[in-house]
């Protein structure tokens, strides 16, 4: 009884890998530790003591905040960002200072360039589906995208169609730059990645929902690791709102469950295995709880 008893522990203790560092979450999946953070990407990076190999940055989230001049990409391309705009509560980080307007001699508006550095925090945009509304139901997504044969398909697509829509390319957005930047960074052992929420970053009439596509997000990602081991040994994920955490929690959790489950499955079968030695009733409840 006593022996069942420590290896009922010891389950439990290898199967619970989340936990809480200062501002961050942690859970290990498929061999990648991912954090979940409260706050803004580049800010965390800006001051340079904080590093990871490249940061994300979603176009129209960067369009929407500072008013940049860009152009409709199409969706999932990606490229190495020259200039990015961001606003900082540290002032001390040596980034460039940018006004919008001065009116009357007062600065409306500031932001800083994110630092450019060559060996770390590299800035990679990502063309992000961007859903506009009139905030009373009424919403459009236009997108442009391409086929298998590479030729050019266009849609323009409103209310439920338009968030069904944009919810698919929020998926292809997270698969084609984890893509991008592990093919990019080919060469390093540890690899690590900063993401943003792709397309539902608080903008300007953006109203694509948060609690949509945080599932379409996390299966996206945990698909790119399962299928493509030792691609990234970290990778941060960055959110705006307390209920996306505690959501993102959640459904990582949910994905480390089914793991467990699979594992607990395989393992019952195999006789040289601990856990064959549990009774099979308290297997199953084992299973259930994870």
């Amino acid at each position: 009884m006593i022996k069942n008893i420590f290896i009922l522990a010891s389950i439990f203790m290898i199967s619970v890998h989340a936990m809480e560092l200062e501002n961050k979450w942690n859970i290990a999946l498929h061999g990648t530790t991912i954090h979940v953070i409260q706050g803004d990407v580049l800010g965390y990076y800006a001051d340079g003591e904080e590093k990871v190999d490249y940061i994300v940055v979603g176009q129209y989230a960067q369009e929407g905040k500072f008013s940049c001049c860009g152009s409709d990409s199409f969706i999932g391309r990606c490229w190495e960002a020259s200039r990015i705009y961001f606003v900082t509560k540290n002032q001390n980080n040596n980034c460039k200072r940018r006004s919008f307007r001065i009116e009357k001699g007062v600065e409306i508006g500031t932001s800083w360039y994110f630092p450019v550095r060559q060996d770390c925090n590299i800035c990679i945009s990502i063309s992000e589906p961007y859903v506009s509304g009139d905030g009373k139901g009424y919403c459009n997504y236009t997108s442009r995208r391409f086929d298998d044969n590479e030729g050019i398909i266009f849609g323009y697509h409103e209310r439920a169609e338009a968030i069904e829509e944009a919810l698919k390319d929020v998926g292809v957005c997270y698969e084609k730059v984890l893509a991008y930047v592990a093919e990019k960074n080919d060469k390093k052992l540890e690899k690590s990645i900063a993401l943003p929420t792709l397309g539902v970053e608080t903008t300007y009439l953006n109203v694509l929902p948060k609690e949509k596509a945080a599932p379409v997000a996390v299966e996206a990602i945990l698909e790119f690791i399962k299928n493509n081991p030792k691609m990234y040994d970290r990778i941060e994920l960055f959110v705006e709102e307390d209920f996306e955490v505690d959501l993102y929690k959640e459904l990582l959790m949910q994905w480390r469950g089914k793991e467990n489950v699979l594992l607990f499955y395989f393992a019952q079968k195999d006789s040289e295995h601990l856990i064959s030695l549990l009774l099979p009733e308290l297997i199953g409840y084992i299973a259930k709880l994870i």
